[in-house]
């Protein structure tokens, strides 16, 4: 929205219209940081790794980015849409390795759980067979929304779909 409003004259206008109603107006001053990349400034980045008390070491570990950590990449702008590192980084200062798994950057399949419930739990069952067949521990998400489809759905997908996944 934040880079939408800085592009629009339009959109732009409407909204302080509607705000100037509570006396506020939309400036375009602010800049929009996700917590990942604020993570990775090498002065929070040096303060964060000396809080470690215990390393993850030996824990083999898959990033999930999600769409709409990486998509639209133009507006974003967070991090490589077909390689992506930040949260890998991240996942590494811990001790634990980031691996890549097949299908790393594939949707989790949320957005059209309430539409197609079938389709979307085999795109997430597909996804956690990739990281169960890479050999790996976990799956790490920035994502609340993913965390959701793989740890809360993953006894629905079981049954539904008489699969066998155990992915923390």
């Amino acid at each position: 929205v934040n880079t939408l409003l800085k592009e629009s004259e339009e959109d732009r206008h409407a909204t302080n219209k509607m705000l100037a109603k509570i006396n506020k107006a939309f400036q375009g001053s602010t800049k929009v940081v996700h917590y990942v990349d604020y993570l990775l400034k090498k002065e929070i980045f040096a303060r964060l790794q000396k809080t470690f008390t215990r390393s993850l070491k030996g824990l083999r570990v898959g990033v999930h980015y999600g769409c709409h950590l990486l998509r639209p990449a133009r507006v974003l702008g967070f991090d490589d849409p077909v390689v992506p590192g930040k949260i890998d980084r991240l996942v590494d200062a811990t001790g634990a390795k980031s691996e890549d798994y097949l299908d790393k950057t594939m949707c989790c399949g949320m957005a059209i759980l309430g539409t197609d419930m079938k389709t979307s739990l085999k795109i997430a069952s597909q996804k956690l067979k990739n990281v169960k067949d890479a050999g790996l521990n976990a799956l790490v998400t920035a994502c609340p929304v993913c965390h959701m489809m793989f740890d809360a759905n993953q006894a629905m997908m079981n049954k539904i779909m008489n699969e066998n996944h155990h992915v923390p």
